[in-house]
């Protein structure tokens, strides 16, 4: 996310609050998307996209709520780690896992290398 920072301070967050929020969110989408990309196969592909997918449209909706009623810093950081943790382990993974199957093996070496 590459306007993070500013998106935290436009919250109520102070400049120092809102690069740490940063790095939580980092570490989050790095953890939830090795988590996911180890159990994309046991889980199945439709149902982490479609559950996470509301899940995602949830946060982002609530995350609009709070900027308009003005709330807690903290609690903005928690529906974006909520975001980020549906988001990581799902779209972020299955859609690159889906590409990699739809395409054949021979066609997909040459443009994607």
């Amino acid at each position: 996310m590459y306007y993070g920072p500013e998106l935290f301070k436009a919250a109520g967050s102070s400049a120092d609050q809102a690069f740490l929020s940063q790095v939580v969110l980092g570490a989050t989408l790095i953890v939830a998307t090795l988590i996911a990309s180890s159990l994309v196969d046991k889980l199945g592909r439709r149902k982490l996209l479609a559950r996470r997918g509301v899940a995602t449209s949830r946060c982002l909706a609530a995350v609009g709520v709070l900027y308009r009623t003005h709330a807690s810093p903290l609690l903005v950081l928690v529906f974006v780690v909520l975001f980020l943790i549906g988001f990581g382990s799902s779209t972020g993974v299955v859609t690159w896992v889906i590409i990699s199957e739809i395409s054949r093996p021979g066609f997909a070496a040459r443009p994607w290398a």
